[in-house]
């Protein structure tokens, strides 16, 4: 504007758009020549005073606590009780195959003789199934276990269930988790027996029982 330069013709792109601009009656190439440079410079200039890096370097970003749940690694074997009192059975005795086949993962099963879930080990309570049945903890260490009680009770919708935690909350082992009225469930003909499964045993080590116990890494 300030040389009265104006485009003539549209004659390509980049370094080829300054022919555009000559008159073809009375040619300027420097009055072109300013119109592409000045532009140029100004914006390299204003670019590199302004823009400001603000990329996080990865190696010095600090994950979320449930990711370091999630990654920390066993130091040793873990062994974990049975947050049901009650007999101690093997998981193929679940008459679920969902169960009975390790599809879900490896553990233990229980029969009841107190409808009550305690924490095995201090963590989070990862998961409360809506329908209060089914419980998903994971461990300070990063181990995954997974409580559910009885068996088609998400049918029963909560009713005979009483949770004492959220998804979410931080747990102590010992802590009653869950309680559930043992007679109320036989009552809609589901039986009582549940299964507690490590459900991430490709991540923690190697899944056996032993003492009635769940033993992991040993």
């Amino acid at each position: 504007m300030l040389t009265d330069t104006m485009m003539y013709s549209f004659s390509g792109l980049g370094v080829f758009a300054i022919l555009g601009l000559l008159n073809p009656e009375n040619p300027h190439m420097l009055t072109a020549v300013l119109c592409a440079v000045v532009p140029f410079v100004f914006s390299f200039v204003v670019a590199f005073v302004l823009y400001k890096d603000e990329v996080a370097s990865a190696s010095t970003s600090t994950p979320a606590p449930a990711e370091q749940a999630s990654t920390a690694a066993l130091s040793g074997p873990m062994e974990i009780d049975c947050p049901i009192p009650g007999t101690i059975l093997s998981l193929t005795e679940v008459p679920d195959e969902t169960f009975s086949t390790g599809v879900l993962g490896n553990g233990i099963a229980v029969e009841p003789s107190e409808g009550k879930v305690y924490a095995p080990f201090d963590g989070e309570c990862e998961n409360l199934a809506d329908t209060l049945h089914a419980l998903g903890l994971l461990s300070k260490n990063g181990v995954s276990l997974l409580i559910h009680v009885g068996l088609e009770t998400v049918g029963l919708e909560g009713k005979p269930f009483k949770a004492h935690v959220k998804t979410g909350n931080p747990i102590k082992k010992g802590q009653l988790l869950l309680e559930f009225d043992m007679d109320a469930i036989k009552a809609a003909g589901c039986p009582t027996i549940t299964s507690v499964l490590v459900t991430n045993e490709d991540e923690v080590g190697e899944v056996k029982i032993a003492n009635n116990k769940i033993i992991i890494g040993g």
